[in-house]
């Protein structure tokens, strides 16, 4: 007789580590003898009976166990992106490194070649004195990231490139540029995003710089807001459809002479947090790389779907999770039905 699975679960009391195992086993087919004539008969079984499944285990790993294990690289995500936006700290960096930078790099069986060993090698083969150029170590592809004092002692190692030997090794040097060391890549999809929920204190383009970073874009501009309500921006993105609809956004709890202290003095504990949820509303996505064909389109033909499929606009209503469903709550519960704006006089920051 095909007996039902019996489950079973056992969990580990007050473990780091909770192991939830779940037994399933069906019994084979056995023969049943009959109460009045003694002969076996055997009962009819079904005709795809169900597998024996095999014990399986999953490890869950408790919040105590997770703090515990903070940083662990076996907890740690592979991968992961992000992006930066040009500042002014870059372009400084960029205007002292043009021209009198390059990278090194050394060939063959790729002996074991110091800083020094290279310092030497420029030394001997140019006459750069050593006060005239720094040799550091730098992750792959090169081996050194070197520089010099003048763009002229620059130009005259570059020429020397697969020509020059240090320890018997051939050395070959690349003119670094911005994108040294980069692979290609694009932001797609030019996007209007709206924002509210988002601290009034956060309203300024340092700050929305670095959220939309945070979402996997870079901030193009900012609409003048008709309210403290919701703020619009243009952004250019990745991908929009991965913009999550509510995100929680934290603020560093501002405590005298923690923060703006030279140099910042680390807080005793944690780093106290305000948390805020924010709800984020794509209303516009262009694709500039959708080649847009002129009118006049005849509607509903393939020329047509090619033309709208360039931008593409969604519906926003505030105080929604999707900017759709019923008109949100405000103020004791009563819908809110006024008009957008603002009154007053008061310069608006």
């Amino acid at each position: 007789m095909w007996a039902p699975p019996v489950f079973s679960c056992a969990c580990a009391p007050r473990a780091y580590w909770r192991v939830l195992e779940i037994h399933a086993t069906f019994s084979s087919p056995v023969s049943r003898p009959s109460p009045t004539s003694g002969i076996s008969i055997p009962t009819p079984v079904p005709p795809n009976p169900p597998p024996v499944l095999p014990v399986l285990k999953r490890t869950i790993m408790s919040p105590v166990n997770a703090d515990l294990r903070a940083g662990d690289p076996e907890v740690r995500p592979a991968f992961g992106r992000c992006v930066l936006s040009l500042n002014s700290g870059m372009a400084a960096l960029d205007d002292q490194f043009a021209g009198k930078v390059l990278m090194v790099t050394i060939n063959g069986d790729r002996p074991p070649v110091s800083p020094d060993d290279l310092v030497k090698a420029l030394g001997i083969a140019h006459g750069i004195q050593i006060s005239d150029l720094l040799v550091e170590v730098c992750p792959p592809p090169a081996d050194f990231f070197v520089r010099f004092r003048t763009t002229f002692d620059c130009s005259r190692v570059f020429e020397s490139s697969r020509r020059l030997f240090c320890d018997g090794a051939l050395v070959s040097f690349d003119r670094w540029h911005p994108g040294w060391g980069s692979v290609p890549s694009e932001l797609e999809f030019l996007t209007k995003l709206t924002f509210h929920g988002m601290p009034r204190r956060a309203w300024n383009s340092e700050s929305m710089n670095e959220l939309i970073n945070d979402l996997g874009g870079e901030l193009v501009s900012m609409f003048v807001p008709p309210d403290s309500w919701a703020l619009t921006v243009m952004a250019w993105m990745k991908k929009p459809s991965t913009i999550p609809k509510v995100i929680g956004v934290e603020i560093p709890v501002q405590e005298p002479g923690l923060y703006y202290s030279s140099p910042p003095r680390p807080p005793r504990t944690t780093l106290g947090m305000y948390l805020y949820r924010v709800f984020v509303h794509v209303e516009e996505v262009v694709n500039p790389s959708i080649e847009v064909l002129p009118p006049p389109l005849v509607p509903g033909s393939v020329d047509d779907v090619h033309y709208r499929s360039q931008r593409q606009t969604f519906p926003v209503l505030l105080g929604t999770m999707d900017g759709t469903g019923p008109t949100p709550s405000r103020g004791g519960g009563h819908c809110f039905f006024g008009r957008r704006g603002r009154a007053g006089c008061l310069d608006v920051l």
